[in-house]
């Protein structure tokens, strides 16, 4: 049996120490530990709108590789 890796448990809006917005996940291990992590937009915008993302909703019970998945160049010109 291949090990799916950390499923997402659950996913929110928090403020961050700057005053911009995170993405709080809670991530579920095989083991059924869960550990959250946090975010910032611009770390992970890209990533979510490359698995066509709308809702964080749509995140729960998704493996945490959805947001690795084709995580090739974009157009984005940004360094």
């Amino acid at each position: 049996m291949i090990d799916p890796g950390p499923v997402i448990a659950s996913a929110a809006l928090a403020a961050g120490h700057d005053g911009q917005a995170e993405i709080v996940l809670a991530l579920r291990f095989p083991n059924g530990a869960v550990r959250s992590a946090s975010f910032s937009h611009d770390a992970i915008g890209r990533a979510l709108d490359r698995a066509g993302i709308t809702d964080l909703d749509t995140l729960v019970g998704l493996p945490w590789s959805v947001l690795l998945a084709d995580a090739g160049p974009t157009d984005d010109t940004r360094p």
